[in-house]
């Protein structure tokens, strides 16, 4: 399993982000970790595309993840999304912590 260390994807996210606070807001970075499956809290169905590649996963395997859009100003949340784990791989690690998803 990878480490669930934040990442940040190197080009722009293959879902739609949407920023529905803020909507003039600029998409700015975008992060990404692993979860376990059965973290508790709420968490809406993800989507059928990868947020790193944006093939489904009809014949891949999907990974738990995070995905931590950041926007202009500071603003910022976390989403559930799948991911395949070559593109979780082709993510730059940082050193920063993970986001708390609540």
């Amino acid at each position: 399993m990878i480490g669930s260390k934040l990442r940040f994807l190197v080009n722009a996210p293959m879902v739609e982000i949407p920023c529905p606070w803020y909507p003039r807001r600029a998409l700015i970075a975008v992060g990404i970790f692993l979860r376990e499956p059965s973290a508790p809290g709420y968490c809406p169905a993800p989507p059928e595309h990868c947020p790193v590649c944006g093939e489904t996963f009809a014949n891949h395997e999907g990974h738990c993840a995070m995905l931590n859009p950041r926007f202009e100003g500071g603003v910022s949340y976390v989403m559930n999304v799948l991911v395949h784990r070559e593109c979780l791989e082709a993510c730059v690690e940082s050193t920063e912590p993970e986001p708390l998803a609540w």
